[in-house]
């Protein structure tokens, strides 16, 4: 979900099937304390950024600053990156 006005932008991210994506292994959730987090395997999945947009994005949930791979004419963020700390992520530019 992304929104554009004037000069700022802002983009939540957030992952489908989530706990699908934490949970592949019966046997690892079984095992798992409460104290450990389930991470996901995202592969090489990635997020492509809007025409037009920044490299350098700021997450507002985990204070980190995200910069965007180029491409053939697209910018994408790698999800491992963007839920390395949360599953969620809500991205601002600081101006475009």
């Amino acid at each position: 979900f992304a929104r554009k006005l004037d000069d700022r932008a802002v983009i939540a991210v957030v992952p489908r099937h989530f706990f699908r994506l934490t949970h592949q292994d019966p046997s690892a959730s079984a095992s798992s304390t409460p104290t450990s987090s389930p991470r996901a395997d995202w592969g090489d999945t990635t997020l492509v950024l809007p025409e037009n947009a920044p490299e350098a994005w700021h997450c507002e949930f985990s204070g980190r600053t995200l910069e965007a791979a180029v491409g053939d004419d697209t910018l994408t963020l790698r999800a491992g990156d963007l839920f390395e700390i949360l599953p969620v992520a809500l991205l601002t530019a600081p101006k475009i």
